[in-house]
């Protein structure tokens, strides 16, 4: 993945070391998707300088089909490895990042990035303070 120019550009603005990041959001089917709901959490820790690390937890609950749905995910990025354990799992699953996955990740993890990522959607307006509808 390529990040866009004008968004390592609005890096240099203003450097964030740590941010903490919240969202929350809920998804209802409509027409032939009628009966589809989908409510998911994730809370992400994300350190971009001195160098890249992030916790992340996410649950994700609703009903596909009419058939409950509930999963859940843990991971961590600690120096070239990340360790990610999912619903039900007895263990962590670990894997190695190379030096050219840690620069796109930090890159991607940059507050500027998922803004500008999240406001190029057609449709997305906003409707009040953190709160956007889609169309």
């Amino acid at each position: 993945m390529t990040v866009p120019a004008a968004t390592a550009a609005s890096d240099a603005r203003a450097p964030i070391r740590t941010y903490v990041s919240t969202e929350v959001f809920n998804l209802d089917g409509f027409g032939d998707a009628r009966g589809w709901y989908r409510h998911s959490a994730y809370h992400d820790k994300i350190e971009l300088a001195p160098k890249l690390a992030y916790y992340y937890t996410g649950v994700t609950t609703g009903f596909v089909a009419g058939k409950p749905l509930t999963t859940a995910q843990t991971g961590y990025l600690v120096g070239k490895q990340t360790y990610v354990k999912s619903s039900g799992a007895r263990t962590w699953t670990v894997k190695a990042i190379s030096p050219k996955q840690i620069r796109t990740l930090t890159a991607e993890y940059s507050p500027y990035y998922g803004l500008n990522t999240f406001y190029s959607i057609p449709g997305v307006k906003s409707v009040s303070a953190r709160h956007y509808h889609v169309t």
